[in-house]
Formats: C-alpha cells, sequence, structure tokens
C-alpha cells in the first residue's frame, strides 16, 4: 500500500469518528487534530495545546495527552483499513507538556498477532519526547478498500 492510499484509507474510516473529541470536526468542544500519513500504518500530527487543557499551571492535563496518543495510534491503524479500539494503555510521562508552545504527535502499529495490535506513540514538543505510549487494539472490523 502506498501513501496516498493509506491516507484514503485513513480519511474513510476517519468518517466514523465525526464527533471523536481529539479529531472530531463536529465536536464542539474537541482538540480538532488533524492527523496525516507518513507511510501505511504511521500517522502525525501538530497541535498547540492552550489553557483550555491544563492540569498545573503552565502544564497539559495528562488525560489529553493519553487522548492524544490513543487517537493517534487510531488513525495509524485507519491508515491500514483496521478498525479497532485499545484494550490497554501504557503511558510514560517524562516531562511536562508546555501550553502555548506545539506538540507533534506520532504513531505507528509495531506488530500484530493474537487478534491485537501492537502500537506505539510519541508526543513531544521541540526535540524532546514529553509522554510514550504502548498500547494494544482489538480489531472490530477490517474495511478494504474494495467494499463500499
Amino acid at each position: 500500500m502506498k501513501v496516498g492510499e493509506a491516507q484514503a484509507q485513513r480519511r474513510k474510516l476517519a468518517c466514523l469518528h465525526k464527533e471523536c473529541f481529539v479529531c472530531g470536526p463536529l465536536s464542539e468542544a474537541g482538540l480538532h487534530v488533524r492527523f496525516r500519513c507518513h507511510a501505511p500504518g504511521e500517522v502525525w500530527a501538530e497541535w498547540q495545546p492552550d489553557e483550555r487543557w491544563k492540569s498545573y499551571d503552565g502544564t497539559l492535563h495528562g488525560g489529553i495527552a493519553a487522548s492524544l496518543l490513543d487517537a493517534a495510534m487510531v488513525h495509524a491503524l485507519f491508515s491500514l483499513g483496521h478498525r479497532a479500539v485499545t484494550a490497554s494503555l501504557d503511558l510514560r510521562f517524562r516531562r511536562g507538556v508546555r501550553l502555548g508552545f506545539p506538540v507533534e504527535i506520532e504513531a505507528c502499529r509495531v506488530g500484530e498477532g493474537h487478534g491485537l495490535h501492537r502500537m506505539e506513540a510519541t508526543l513531544s514538543q521541540g526535540a524532546e519526547v514529553c509522554v510514550r505510549a504502548e498500547a494494544r487494539f482489538m480489531e472490530t472490523a477490517i474495511i478494504n478498500s474494495e467494499s463500499s
């Protein structure tokens, strides 16, 4: 699968997420993050946190960081034509994410087996990784480019 095909597949499945808090264009209170494909199974996005998403003064709430990484991993699976839900999510917070400065979110599939997709994602600010995630996703449906 080529990058253009993966991006088209991701867009098709993202339509099922129109009201998603992280990426949904119809979510009034949402983050409105726009993910793009690096390659099939790999996505990235840039987003700038503001005061609405704070925990301690000047710092992004950890739950928002977790949501960003979870959504990125879902979009990486979308780019492969998979619709899946989170089975487990392990986060490592390395440093606080500062409000008012852009972050880069990246995710990729690193393996699959036994009905699960193994995923990894990072949330970085500048050249520093602030949060790292490892997750397992359970398949809910496989939608290939010939269907629909």
